[in-house]
């Protein structure tokens, strides 16, 4: 099963889905909980939806003896793009741990901040400086 098979959304475009952004279950959830809608879903290469206000498209395709992930995240709220940038690229260092075996759990709110966050914050800050988050450079 393919990373995006796994997210249980396809057959679903054009539906309503929620979904809860800070985790947990039953007892231990928290009550973040967002309405997205499934604007296309082609498995296994393609997932696209709403994330409040945003819009994700997530897209695997072979990539030498692997697979390339890309996602493109339009930003209702531009200047916003440096606290998401620093937000996915603590989310991808997860991933890439989970991928190589050493998964470190999820890592949020003060956590985030223990594991960087601010610094990155501010690196993107800089780096989208020029405006090259608004030309999705």
């Amino acid at each position: 099963m393919g990373f995006l098979d796994s997210l249980a959304v396809f057959g679903m475009s054009g539906k309503d889905i929620y979904h809860n952004f800070r985790g947990g279950t039953g007892d231990d959830a928290h009550g973040l909980y967002q309405t997205a809608t499934v604007l296309a879903a082609v498995p296994p290469r393609l997932l696209e939806y709403t994330w409040g206000e945003d819009r994700l498209r997530w897209e695997l395709e072979p990539s030498g003896s692997g697979t390339r992930m890309t996602l493109r995240h339009t930003l209702a709220k531009p200047d916003m793009a440096a606290m998401v940038a620093a937000g996915w690229h603590i989310c991808f260092a997860v991933l890439e741990h989970l991928l190589d075996g050493d998964p470190v759990g999820v890592i949020r709110g003060q956590d985030a901040m223990d594991h960087g966050f601010e610094r990155l914050r501010a690196g993107y800050a800089e780096k989208f400086a020029d405006g090259s988050a608004r030309r999705g450079d």
